[in-house]
């Protein structure tokens, strides 16, 4: 059953650059927020903080001028209540593509951005926050691509304390923060330093059009990337796993997937035994594409895949490593044509539990990323529409991923 969002946030909705904290408090600390101003919001990244609450990293076309995307920095109390909101903007457009807590030195988090340069080609940025959520500096300007585009994807803690962040890049100077459906793109991996300046970077032109998706730091330094692959003249797109040593130095890649299916790289977790590993991703379904693990043994071998087509799943967001198994977050879709978030649990091989909970209202609502809570359920985020706004939305489920008690 879909948890229904009754909105009432009021009539201050209306004014273009006030704050709305919608309030849905349910039993056991279970609650659904709502945060931003009269324009865009998303909730892209969630972490619960050392000293209590949580924060919730996205990005807001509210607070600036000329409607652009900012870096948009939500705190609460554990109740959800916002206590402070902050909007961060450098560049033209700056939209929020990850939060990553950090467990080395003091702490904190680093925002990984995508913004613009003066002349609107798409660049990469870090914004550290401290353990309290407050910006540390101004972002900072990673890599100047001054021929295309640079689309960072995800980052990564490395053994140093510094960060690993892949995505791609484009020679194409399309404008519009995106890679064009037809444009050729490389593999971009980019290392730096715990203050963000950067210590090397490698483009990989493996295929026609390299997405990279995920990146994983090895114990001895070295790195595992997962990348989308589309092969010049082939007829789909496959997965590509790509080895590589501590200076980015290509070491091996392997493509893989169903021949039959368009494949869509979105996560790569290690697998229970030594080598093994799992991957998150989206392939072509009958009729839209549906989420699915698949996991390799030691030697990149598929030896189960799991497609998640029930209740309506479609694209999926984040998955969450637990002990007895997985979450997953993935959008579904309605009767009506528009989406809710889609909350599901697995076992360790990936079988669905009974437990689903459906998240909105009448509208497109679209999920973010998750985490787990002390409290013993799970934080999600994302995108929750009301009054055709599009809000940061912050729900705190149970252990059973419902907020009411009922799916």
């Amino acid at each position: 059953m879909k948890n229904i969002l009754w909105i009432s946030c009021g009539w201050w909705m209306t004014l273009l650059f006030t704050s709305c904290n919608h309030d849905e408090v349910f039993p056991d600390q279970a609650f659904i927020k709502m945060y931003g101003g009269g324009f865009a919001q998303e909730g892209v990244g969630v972490a619960e903080m050392p000293a209590g609450g949580y924060l919730m990293a996205g990005s807001s076309t509210s607070y600036s001028r000329g409607n652009y995307w900012d870096i948009f920095v939500v705190t609460t109390t554990a109740e959800g209540n916002a206590t402070l909101t902050r909007n961060v903007s450098i560049s033209r457009n700056l939209r929020t593509k990850q939060l990553l807590p950090i467990q080395a030195g003091n702490g904190g988090y680093v925002v990984l951005a995508q913004g613009e340069n003066a002349s609107g080609l798409s660049k990469t940025y870090l914004l550290r926050l401290d353990k309290n959520g407050n910006p540390v500096g101004s972002p900072v300007s990673i890599r100047e691509n001054t021929s295309g585009n640079d689309f960072p994807t995800r980052i990564a803690s490395t053994l140093d304390g510094g960060f690993i962040i892949v995505g791609s890049t484009s020679a194409v100077s399309t404008l519009g923060g995106s890679i064009g459906p037809n444009d050729p793109a490389d593999l971009l991996l980019i290392r730096t330093d715990a203050n963000g300046t950067l210590l090397w970077d490698r483009t990989y032109g493996l295929s026609q059009r390299d997405l990279g998706a995920d990146v994983y730091p090895m114990p001895d330094g070295s790195f595992r990337v997962l990348s989308t692959s589309i092969r010049e003249g082939a007829a789909d797109q496959d997965l590509l796993l790509v080895s590589c040593d501590s200076q980015g130095l290509l070491t091996n890649a392997l493509s893989f997937g169903d021949a039959q299916k368009n494949e869509t790289a979105l996560r790569l977790l290690p697998g229970a035994t030594a080598g093994s590993w799992i991957v998150f991703g989206s392939k072509e379904g009958q009729i839209t594409e549906v989420p699915f693990l698949m996991f390799l043994n030691s030697d990149f071998q598929s030896t189960r895949i799991v497609n998640y087509d029930q209740q309506g799943a479609q694209k999926p967001t984040d998955i969450l490593p637990l002990p007895s198994g997985f979450a997953l977050l993935s959008s579904t879709s309605t009767a009506d044509q528009s989406s809710d978030w889609l909350f599901q649990l697995t076992d360790i091989n990936g079988t669905l539990r009974s437990n689903f909970s459906t998240f909105g209202g009448s509208k497109t609502d679209t999920p973010g990323a998750m985490t787990a809570s002390s409290t013993g359920g799970y934080l999600l985020t994302g995108t929750l529409t009301f009054d055709n706004n599009t809000m940061a939305g912050l729900i705190l489920t149970d252990a059973n991923g419902e907020v009411n008690g009922t799916k």
